[in-house]
């Protein structure tokens, strides 16, 4: 039996994608250590959780079960209901998630207008809290986060604050959920100054680990240790080619819109704009409003109505 089981999400959103049943949901993966079985990302939905629950059942040997989350968001956690299975079928079950996420995971779930059958499972959450957050050094790169068992819950935030790499070192593999993702961060919450560090950690950990296997939280598994620090190259050349398209697109102004932004993109010939450009459109607002925003607020730019910017020294 391979020791890794991939579940694949399911990948065809539309423009209110947490209102229609089966239309958008994070990969899942399946891990097992000896007699314990890690699960990574729960997704959301009836067919992905139909579909995770029928892997389970070929590590039906697993004495103990952790349920893992990359990070808290909707698409990742909305399957916590399997939790009540996993009891029925293992005799220890454990749903481990970063204190840090639980405000969020909380308002969501009071104020949630997601007509899906969505349960984060918070009532049987095991808050991982900051004090007892650890520092680590793997192959002399340090990170901080928490041990559990076998998997190393290493913080790289970016995407979202609570984003975590989850790292199996006897499995020789890592599940950076959606840290490696182009036009990232697509969300206010996220950072891209925090991303670029985690991406730049998480590559060299690949490098001196010798990590072979790289589970994304939207795209196919990566195998090969070269092909993943290539594709994490790729993902950085890019990343940089935008950021350094916005900056030229800014510079010298101390007024600007979303939109001037998109407008002055869209007049460039580079493959990785234009693939920025793509992406989630015609959706409104795009994972690329969302990182223009980010990056003016980086740069020290404050909304002073919607969609304009000023920059204020």
């Amino acid at each position: 039996m391979a020791k890794i089981e991939f579940v694949p999400g399911i990948q065809t959103p539309n423009v209110n994608w947490w209102q229609t049943e089966n239309s958008w949901c994070s990969n899942s993966y399946l891990v097992l250590q000896g007699h314990t079985l890690y699960i990574v990302d729960s997704g959301i939905g009836s067919l992905h959780r139909t579909g995770l629950l029928k892997a389970i059942t070929k590590f039906r040997d697993a004495q103990r079960v952790y349920l893992l989350s990359t990070h808290w968001h909707l698409d990742h956690t909305g399957n916590g209901m399997i939790l009540g299975e996993l009891d029925l079928r293992f005799p220890e079950v454990h749903y481990c998630i970063p204190e840090m996420a639980k405000e969020d995971m909380q308002r969501f779930m009071e104020s949630s207008d997601a007509s899906v059958d969505v349960d984060m499972g918070l009532g049987r959450a095991e808050w991982l809290g900051e004090a007892d957050r650890e520092e680590f050094d793997l192959g002399g790169i340090p990170f901080t986060g928490w041990k559990v068992e076998g998997a190393y819950l290493l913080s790289t935030p970016g995407h979202s604050p609570d984003s975590l790499s989850i790292y199996l070192k006897g499995e020789k593999a890592v599940f950076p959920g959606d840290l490696v993702w182009y036009v990232n961060p697509n969300q206010m919450e996220g950072s891209i100054d925090s991303l670029l560090q985690s991406i730049a950690k998480l590559k060299a950990l690949v490098t001196v680990e010798g990590i072979d296997y790289l589970g994304g939280g939207h795209f196919l598994p990566i195998e090969g240790k070269q092909k993943i620090i290539d594709y994490i190259s790729d993902y950085e050349e890019k990343e940089r080619v935008l950021l350094s398209g916005l900056e030229e697109v800014v510079a010298g102004k101390d007024r600007v819109s979303v939109d001037h932004c998109l407008g002055r993109l869209r007049e460039s010939d580079h493959p990785a704009l234009k693939e920025a450009l793509r992406i989630n459109f015609p959706y409104s607002p795009s994972y690329l409003h969302r990182f223009i925003r980010v990056f003016l607020r980086e740069k020290g730019w404050h909304e002073v109505e919607k969609g304009t910017w000023r920059l204020i020294i």
